[in-house]
């Protein structure tokens, strides 16, 4: 067994540089960083072959003095914190005092910085650890950090490096990141000579959210401005329409410090809830700011992960803001025609019909929405004397002027006050059941069908007890299901219409249940069982004839819904294709 003995200084300082120095993007986001705390409004930023070779980041803050600039590479030497007691009330970015000492030690390191009110500025290098004498050089006021030849001397760590476009791509991630939390800076990237992102300075976070994303969502997004127990929240999120089979599209920030945050994930994706199909993501942007009491950001050498106290809360209270900007918001999703206006639509990425037999076609009913309807429901009606006058305020919802036939028997046609209307019959109808049986969860009337003959349904002990536990919700639905023994049950009524295996659907609630057993509060616990259910309700099938009445009666029922753009899984119920594109496909524009 050796003795213990202390390690020589060059092995310490490359130990601390692996905890910090990861790959160049670390460079970049720990120089840029300390252009931030030094008051910067312009940031440049230029690398070679992925960063490998060069970083040379360059900014207007407020620079060194010749005395400062020595202590920079010192072990724990920072302007931002005087005490112990300062961790508490962190305010800058970088406090550790590590950075360019980390950086130094793993590479060939310049540093060119002048103080305002200096009349020249101070050149010094630093190569692997051991620093060189200072320089007098001439600048203007700021700093210019050169890093050359990283991992020079620690070779095992250079080969584990990515390719350079990889590195290349981290680093402008890196870039986009600061430039979101920090709209009035600007920021200018160069691979070599060659412009890779350039910021203007910009007044509002919602411009700079565009300029960064550069994407459709950003263009009109869902605005969000709230305080939760003293925590100022400003959020840019995706409509519904606009998703990714991950989460890679959202970025979180607190106190404009990009942080790693699933908590905050899991809250947009709760939010969202229904309005998303199962596996996707919306993308935005989220802004925190608290007090920096509240904030424990010395959690991780990168300062990637954050604590921040009353997460919980804070999470609950996100996910509801969130939830309501959606429901209030026109989410109808946007068809649109090929760009090119004289390109035949289903040619070139417009329209494309599916292949269907000849005989299909597209049936018109020229009804009014001042025509007499029938009672509406789930089957087709037949035509009746006896007029019944239609209420058009829910209908005025959704802009609908008139509808006009059925397509294919599973795709209603109405127009609308913006152009033509396409209606998902099965969707939509799934959404009007969706809603009812939530509003039996949340204190309405419960309806039963009693079954003829009674099943019974003989379960595990554990999963036993999540059934009983959740009774009283499964009754204020429509299931009568009552104990018969120790962990079997049986099961004497069903919410009506209901159809398929009724053992099937208890087991599929409670696969539900267990599986989020642990984050599903009651809420969620009514939504995931009463989308469950709509789905299996006898509902109007894609390719059921419905007869104008019937057609007219299910819109008016659908813009009643609190949430008609989405069935309770996610897909659309409408689409609309706007005046303008349909013209300009017809060379009117």
């Amino acid at each position: 067994m050796t003795r213990i003995a202390r390690l020589p200084e060059e092995v310490v300082e490359k130990i601390a540089a692996g905890e910090v120095i990861e790959r160049p993007a670390s460079i970049v986001k720990e120089l840029i960083e300390n252009s931030l705390d030094a008051g910067a409004s312009s940031i440049e930023v230029v690398y070679q072959n992925g960063g490998k070779r060069e970083i040379r980041v360059t900014d207007n803050g407020c620079g060194m003095t010749a005395e400062e600039l020595p202590l920079s590479v010192e072990h724990h030497a920072t302007s931002k914190i005087r005490g112990a007691e300062d961790l508490l009330t962190i305010h800058s970015f970088g406090f550790r005092g590590e950075a360019l000492t980390s950086i130094g030690a793993v590479s060939r390191l310049r540093i060119r910085s002048r103080a305002g009110g200096e009349s020249t500025g101070t050149e010094m290098l630093c190569e692997g650890g051991r620093r060189s004498a200072s320089a007098e050089v001439g600048m203007s006021t700021g700093t210019s950090v050169i890093v050359e030849d990283l991992f020079f001397n620690t070779p095992a760590r250079r080969k584990f490096l990515k390719a350079d476009s990889r590195e290349g791509a981290e680093i402008l991630h890196t870039v986009r990141k600061a430039a979101l939390a920090h709209p009035k800076v600007s920021f200018r990237v160069l691979d070599g000579a060659r412009v890779m992102e350039d910021f203007e300075a910009v007044p509002s976070d919602q411009e700079r959210v565009h300029a960064v994303s550069k994407a459709d969502w950003s263009l009109d997004p869902l605005a969000l401005q709230l305080e939760v127990q003293g925590v100022q929240v400003e959020a840019f999120l995706s409509r519904p329409q606009f998703s990714r089979v991950n989460r890679t599209g959202q970025e979180f920030f607190v106190n404009r410090r990009p942080v790693t945050a699933p908590w905050l994930s899991y809250a947009l994706s709760r939010a969202y809830g229904e309005t998303l199909p199962h596996g996707r993501f919306p993308m935005g942007v989220v802004f925190l700011n608290l007090e920096s009491s509240r904030l424990d950001v010395n959690v991780h050498p990168t300062k990637r992960e954050v604590r921040i106290s009353g997460e919980r809360e804070l999470q609950n209270a996100l996910s509801e803001a969130v939830g309501r900007a959606i429901s209030g918001k026109d989410l109808f999703p946007k068809s649109t025609f090929s760009k090119d206006p004289m390109t035949p639509p289903f040619e070139g990425g417009g329209l494309r019909p599916e292949s269907h037999a000849s005989e299909e076609r597209i049936i018109l009913h020229p009804v009014s929405v001042s025509e007499p309807e029938l009672n509406y429901k789930g089957t087709q009606t037949a035509s009746s004397d006896a007029p019944d006058t239609l209420v058009t305020q829910n209908l005025n919802r959704l802009g609908v002027v008139r509808v006009l036939g059925q397509m294919r028997s599973s795709y209603i046609l109405a127009e609308s006050s913006e152009g033509l209307m396409l209606v998902d019959q099965h969707a939509a109808h799934e959404r009007i059941h969706y809603e009812k049986l939530l509003q039996c969860l949340k204190g309405g009337e419960p309806q039963s069908q009693r079954l003829l003959l009674p099943e019974t349904l003989e379960l595990p002990p554990a999963r036993a007890q999540t059934l009983e536990q959740s009774l009283g919700l499964l009754q204020r639905i429509g299931f009568l299901v009552e104990p018969f023994g120790d962990s079997t049950f049986v099961i004497n009524g069903v919410p009506p219409f209901l159809h398929g295996e009724v053992v099937q659907h208890l087991e599929d609630f409670l696969d539900q249940v267990e599986e989020g057993a642990d984050r599903l509060n009651v809420e969620e616990q009514q939504k995931a069982l009463a989308a469950l259910v709509a789905c299996k309700v006898r509902s109007v099938k894609a390719g059921q004839a419905l007869a104008p009445q019937a057609m007219l009666s299910l819109l008016e029922t659908l813009a009643a819904c609190e949430s008609p753009f989405t069935c309770p899984h996610g897909r659309p119920t409408l689409i609309k294709l706007s005046f303008p594109e349909i013209e300009k496909q017809f060379g009117r524009r």
